[in-house]
């Protein structure tokens, strides 16, 4: 993504101004943080000039025990609160 990036900002050297912000989501959490970690440590080292701002992470899968571990208990919660509003209201 690094070697990309310098390849693309020397293709188009007018868009090294504009701000670069890398967004993912789900499996993308894994990824995002070691491509802005790689991408940040070029720019320290003068190999890419860009205006590199930040990552954005949308429910991202960074933690696959906690998520495996937190899903069933919300999941039931979710059902149950749902059936007892159902039946609840009738």
């Amino acid at each position: 993504m690094v070697v990309f990036l310098t390849q693309f900002f020397d293709t188009y050297p007018d868009l090294k101004q504009t701000p670069v912000y890398i967004f993912c989501e789900s499996y993308g959490g894994k990824m995002t943080i070691e491509i802005a970690k790689q991408l940040d440590d070029a720019i320290k080292a003068g190999n890419v000039a860009i205006d590199f701002r930040g990552v954005a992470l949308g429910d991202s899968w960074i933690s696959p025990i906690d998520s495996v571990n937190t899903w069933a208990p919300f999941l039931l919660n979710a059902v149950s609160a749902s059936l007892l509003s159902h039946f609840s209201s009738t």
